[in-house]
């Protein structure tokens, strides 16, 4: 239900975030912390692109 009041663009990203805090109890560093085959599989799941997790920067 989270989901699907988030745009397109932003649901992947958001559903990676709310994964790894549920996982981890942390948020993630950047994009280095999700193995591709994990964007892949989600990205999957939510029916969109693994290219909209590029809206996660990695920290200095």
């Amino acid at each position: 239900m989270l989901l699907v009041a988030k745009h397109e663009n932003t649901r992947l990203p958001f559903a990676l975030l709310l994964k790894y805090y549920t996982q981890h109890e942390r948020f993630p560093r950047g994009r280095g912390d999700f193995p591709d085959e994990v964007v892949d599989y989600v990205a999957r799941q939510i029916k969109t692109s693994p290219g909209s997790v590029g809206l996660l920067r990695n920290n200095p």
